[in-house]
């Protein structure tokens, strides 16, 4: 019995390691809504044009990576969304 509990330990950890490093694409696109809203707000206050440019390239950066990092599913749909929005509101300044 005391080798089945150190193995079961060891495969546990191993199992709760694996499933914490795996890309998670919902958990990785919450930071760039978070970016989205704070930039969106930014360009409301500001009335300084170069300024509202850097912004929505900083966001359109992010969400180019992210794109790159997660090819495919319903987070890449919503993100390449998002990117054609902040790249029309960018060619409209």
């Amino acid at each position: 019995m005391r080798l089945r509990i150190p193995s079961l330990f060891a495969l546990f950890a191993l199992l709760a390691f694996l499933l914490s490093s795996c890309s998670n694409p919902q958990k990785d696109y919450q930071p760039i809504q978070q970016l989205q809203v704070t930039y969106k707000q930014a360009i409301l206050n500001t009335s300084n044009d170069s300024l509202k440019v850097t912004y929505c390239d900083t966001v359109i950066a992010a969400l180019q990576r992210f794109i790159g990092s997660h090819p495919k599913g319903q987070w890449n749909t919503t993100a390449n969304d998002a990117l054609t929005a902040w790249r029309t509101k960018r060619d409209s300044l």
